[in-house]
């Protein structure tokens, strides 16, 4: 199987949520009250951690899509992540390079990354990655931007995620600290797309 086909299967197969129909009623109300929403499991492997955040921000689609897109300047504002550059891009599909800054005694993580992203007609983005190479068993995940408000001057954003960093660290451990870190992360983007 061509590079290509199987990083089209990859990302195909993410379970993307592109409706606030994906809500109750009730995470609904929370999101537009400002609650950032996190969710952490297992994946299905039982290897790693899978985590969903849901938030508002108060931008339109098309100012959040390049702070989650443009993986050349997460470094200047993604909590942790010390490096990162776009290594390449063709089109709408990016090769990403991140470095995560690990706590004592950890080195740092690093990530090689197939991103590709959509614009769709109804004014939703969607980016999704896959791992290519890294200290990482796994990490894959997308970025679902949907448009909300009155004028669509503001953005649900939907963050998944399953990842498992090749270290010994127990899988509790990597979820409680994607606990504390996604909604660093949310507040991170709402500080950059206001600015």
């Amino acid at each position: 199987m061509s590079a290509g086909v199987l990083f089209l299967a990859m990302i195909t197969a993410l379970p993307v949520i592109s409706s606030t129909s994906a809500f109750s009623p009730d995470e609904l109300k929370r999101i537009e009250q400002g609650d950032i929403l996190v969710d952490r499991g297992t994946p299905k492997d039982g290897e790693g951690v899978t985590a969903r955040m849901v938030a508002l921000i108060d931008a339109p689609v098309s100012k959040v899509a390049p702070a989650v897109h443009e993986c050349e300047h997460f470094s200047k504002f993604v909590p942790r992540t010390i490096k990162s550059e776009k290594r390449s891009q063709s089109g709408n599909h990016r090769l990403c390079y991140v470095e995560i800054d690990a706590p004592f005694p950890l080195s740092n993580l690093w990530a090689l990354t197939d991103a590709y992203s959509r614009s769709f007609d109804d004014g939703r983005f969607l980016r999704k990655w896959y791992l290519r190479e890294g200290t990482f068993k796994k990490n894959t995940g997308y970025w679902s931007l949907l448009p909300h408000g009155d004028k669509s001057n503001k953005t649900i954003a939907i963050y998944w995620v399953e990842t498992k960093p090749d270290i010994a660290v127990p899988d509790f451990i990597i979820r409680s600290a994607q606990a504390s870190s996604l909604p660093k992360l949310i507040k991170a983007i709402r500080k950059r797309v206001a600015r």
